[in-house]
């Protein structure tokens, strides 16, 4: 408590929250919708992974142009970064680590790191809408008078004989016209099936100092690729979400589980690279990096400390979908 005495900075600095608290406090992000925008959807023809970098979420530079797409997409990776630091009780360490959360995966984070996010999406819904450029449809054609076929009055007497005849093709003509217009309509629709995320996995470099399995204190030296940020929605778990999403990884990166350092692992995450991919051994580490036993036998180290460093080398596979026609690595 600060007495009505104290300086007036010190009032201050009460009353008004620090500049890191109010960047805490920002809008939450759990509410916010994961459907990909219309524009990103209508690329997607399957169950595919959906490949981010930093430009794809700047209109002047990415691959979508509109503004309001890509801060959609940038929205959609603020929710999953949020779900994901909750699932793991990522937490900022102030008030004896009851604080805010704390995700590490967001749209500001990715756009300056320089790392990859991929996001699963799946089909949630069809949406019928106008292609782009197609011209509104022309009325059908009006049709003619009496007159026009033939009609009228003949001297002061009744109408045509053929006037009934002229009519009933009049109709015929206005049916087929509204017929074809209805057409030329429908072929101005289409039906795009609207996707949505459900899963992420951020990718990306770090240079770490790595403890090897002989111990007594020596250290390696690399940049490996790092698994930072693995998370799938709690209701699409256990369904071959989170599996496909990390194959879909290796393909586009070319690298192999054990050759990835992780970051912070989750019991979860643990358990899946045991069961899936039979990675147990692990090497402890003083950081928060998790490597196994395998991945120093892979070339992924190739320095002693001190020594040059080498990032470890990506093969040339492309994604099932990515937002740009570029590989992410």
């Amino acid at each position: 408590c600060i007495s009505r005495g104290a300086p007036a900075s010190a009032r201050r600095r009460q009353s008004a929250p620090s500049r890191s608290r109010q960047m805490y406090q920002a809008a939450p992000v759990e509410g916010a919708n994961l459907e990909l925008p219309l524009e990103v959807s209508a690329h997607v023809q399957h169950d595919a992974l959906l490949v981010l970098r930093s430009e794809d979420l700047d209109a002047s530079r990415g691959p979508w142009r509109v503004p309001a797409d890509a801060a959609a997409l940038g929205r959609i990776l603020d929710r999953l970064g949020y779900e994901s630091a909750v699932a793991q009780g990522l937490r900022h360490r102030r008030n004896g680590g009851a604080g805010d959360v704390a995700p590490i995966t967001s749209a500001a984070q990715l756009k300056h790191s320089g790392h990859v996010a991929l996001l699963w999406v799946i089909p949630s819904r069809t949406e019928r809408v106008r292609l782009r450029g197609a011209a509104q449809p022309a009325s059908p054609p009006r049709t003619g008078s009496s007159a026009q076929y033939g009609g009228g009055y003949a001297g002061g007497g009744g109408r045509l004989g053929g006037s009934a005849e002229a009519e009933s093709e009049a109709a015929l003509s206005k049916e087929a016209a509204m017929a074809a217009a209805t057409v030329a309509e429908e072929a101005m629709w289409t039906d795009v099936t609207r996707y949505s995320a459900v899963g992420l996995l951020k990718m990306g470099s770090k240079h770490l100092f790595l403890a090897t399995p002989r111990g007594g204190g020596h250290l390696k030296e690399c940049t490996p690729m790092c698994c930072l940020d693995f998370y799938v929605l709690s209701d699409t778990q256990r369904q071959g979400v989170g599996r496909r999403l990390f194959e879909a990884m290796l393909e586009v990166t070319g690298a192999r589980p054990d050759t990835l350092a992780y970051d912070r692992p989750s019991p979860k995450l643990r358990g899946f690279l045991r069961k899936h991919y039979g990675l147990a051994n692990e090497v402890s580490q003083t950081n928060n990096f998790c490597v196994f036993e395998p991945f120093f036998r892979t070339g992924a180290i190739e320095t002693d400390r001190g020594g040059p460093r080498r990032q470890q080398a990506l093969a040339p596979a492309q994604p099932a979908f990515s937002a740009g026609s570029r590989r992410p690595f």
